[in-house]
């Protein structure tokens, strides 16, 4: 399993927006003081495991 942690995409933006509720300014604060990963920083973890030997664990 992929577990990457905290990553920059729309996914609280458009959960928020579907229940009409709105981004609290600490949400926002929290999201500027957290490195952050990518989605490509994702794609490029699951193709390094896929590219490694089966007997590798990652």
């Amino acid at each position: 399993s992929v577990s990457p942690g905290y990553v920059s995409t729309e996914l609280v933006d458009a959960a928020n927006k579907r229940s009409g509720a709105t981004s609290s300014s600490e949400q926002q604060e929290f999201a500027k003081t957290i490195p952050s990963l990518q989605p490509s920083d994702i794609a490029d973890g699951v193709l390094y495991a896929l590219a490694t030997p089966p007997h590798v664990q990652v």
